[in-house]
């Protein structure tokens, strides 16, 4: 099992709604999981889909997020200018930002990600979804 899980943003909304989209495994390794990570980045991704209308929250994303956050006791990663400027020494296999910060911290602490984006592994990443 592993100790620590980075949850990427589609893993987080799956997580706190419910969705079967989120694997029985990594439910499994999320509820044995020494610590649960999640970026920033989750946040202000969430926050840009709302505003958009690509997603639909019950609260305000500030007070979702916050909720989340708090109900499965996720620790916020903190973002430094070194995991800024790592993303973007990457190869640029992957071109999304939010993704490629998640990427960095992932390589960075050597967290396996909660993700079904089949990208991160191209960066030797660790995944689960």
């Amino acid at each position: 099992m592993a100790d620590t899980l980075l949850l990427d943003t589609c893993a987080l909304l799956w997580l706190a709604s419910g969705d079967r989209a989120l694997s029985e495994k990594a439910r499994s390794l999320i509820e044995n999981a020494e610590v649960l990570y999640v970026s920033p980045v989750t946040a202000w991704e969430i926050a840009v889909k709302t505003a958009k209308g690509k997603i639909q929250l019950p609260l305000s994303p500030r007070e979702w997020f916050d909720a989340v956050v708090k109900l499965y006791d996720i620790t916020v990663l903190k973002l430094t200018a070194d995991d800024m400027l790592k993303s973007a020494e990457l190869p640029w296999l992957h071109k999304d930002p939010a993704d490629r910060f998640i990427i960095a911290s992932a390589l960075k602490n050597g967290f396996m990600v909660v993700t079904a984006d089949s990208n991160f592994g191209k960066y030797g990443v660790k995944t689960v979804c």
